[in-house]
């Protein structure tokens, strides 16, 4: 039996996956049964496509999960590399869950170091490198920061 494809018949399917089982923790994966099943001629030769897809949030790239959510760093507060007798301030940055651009982690950056007595530099830029690593760029200006 040969079916014309110009006859084939459509079946418009709204998959959320909410309604899907197995899902993944994040929900990024599951599986979504038909009911009633789908049923193609053995000859057949069907063609799936997908005409329109609405994607609403993705799988975060940042989470405790992954164990990727601080931000963790040390700022000289006396002292030199060079004479070593260095003195630091350690400071993490906690990240919600969620999906993260760099020009989104450069923001948490700056409102935390805006927020931070002690830190009163501009954080400069925020980047990646050929390694998909994050590089911070920054520029130290004393401006009367207490310890």
């Amino acid at each position: 039996m040969h079916i014309n494809k110009e006859t084939m018949p459509e079946l418009t399917l709204l998959i959320d996956s909410k309604l899907g089982r197995n899902r993944s923790a994040d929900g990024s994966a599951f599986e979504y049964p038909l009911e009633p099943a789908l049923m193609v001629p053995f000859d057949a030769e069907p063609t799936l496509r997908v005409l329109e897809v609405n994607v609403f949030y993705t799988s975060p790239n940042v989470s405790v999960a992954k164990s990727n959510s601080k931000l963790k760093f040390s700022v000289i507060t006396s002292g030199t590399v060079a004479g070593g007798d260095v003195s630091t301030t350690d400071h993490t940055i906690t990240f919600d869950d969620g999906l993260y651009s760099l020009a989104d982690i450069n923001a948490e950056l700056a409102d935390y170091l805006e927020s931070t007595t002690t830190i009163c530099n501009d954080p400069g830029s925020v980047g990646s490198d050929d390694d998909d690593v994050i590089v911070i760029s920054w520029v130290y200006e004393c401006c009367n920061c207490r310890v």
